[in-house]
């Protein structure tokens, strides 16, 4: 199944505009994103869905870390390379965002993961302050060309607290 569930099936509730669908995330293997469906379910910064031909986000996993591969049509991206990702306004460039719920019955115990525009990366783990992600151990790369930018990502397990 690598469809998202919508929260009222998965038996969660809303959190600060984002609704906390269930994945399963495919492996990873020698096909790379090619051998990955996407994912059925994004959201915009103010909690509505992404149109299907505005995105394309894949996951995968092996076992050493989670891959996300993601393409972005954007005709005007904003990206703020000069903020830092302290920044409590890091966000407000063009950016795919992953929160990952290790124990569905702790909802607020997220970790949140934002792949800018700008190839930086920010990384929130409960109990711990915000991190610089690509310093933690996040490689992110990031083009760009007319009219859409792409992210590829991968976030090691051990990165993550998981």
């Amino acid at each position: 199944m690598s469809h998202a569930l919508h929260h009222r099936h998965a038996g969660l509730t809303p959190r600060q505009g984002f609704l906390p669908p269930r994945y399963r995330v495919q492996p990873w293997g020698e096909a790379g994103a090619a051998g990955l469906a996407p994912v059925a379910l994004l959201t915009d910064t103010y909690g509505e869905e992404c149109p299907q031909g505005q995105r394309r986000l894949c996951l995968g996993w092996d076992a050493e870390a989670l891959f996300v591969v993601g393409e972005v049509a954007e005709a005007q991206p904003v990206a703020h390379p000069e903020r830092a990702v302290t920044d409590g306004r890091f966000w407000e460039q063009d950016h795919l965002e992953l929160r990952l719920l290790p124990d569905p019955a702790r909802d607020l115990d997220q970790i949140q993961v934002m792949l800018a525009i700008s190839g930086r990366c920010l990384l929130s783990r409960p109990g711990q302050a915000v991190a610089d992600g690509v310093a933690a151990g996040i490689s992110c790369t990031v083009t760009q060309s007319v009219g859409k930018w792409q992210v590829s990502a991968r976030l090691p397990w051990t990165v993550l607290g998981l």
